[in-house]
């Protein structure tokens, strides 16, 4: 579950930086990546997300 909340908060999170780098620096978006990871905190293992 908690897990599942943190993925969803990574594509909520994702989506928003996006649209608000479109928004005001529209030159820098076709250089743009999105990368979206997840932590796990009890082993502290950071898990890329795949689109």
């Amino acid at each position: 579950m908690d897990r599942a909340r943190a993925v969803l908060k990574s594509h909520f999170m994702a989506r928003f930086a996006a649209a608000v780098l479109r928004e005001s620096h529209p030159d820098l978006v076709a250089r743009m990546t999105v990368r979206q990871t997840v932590l796990n905190w009890h082993s502290r293992a950071v898990e890329a997300l795949d689109r």
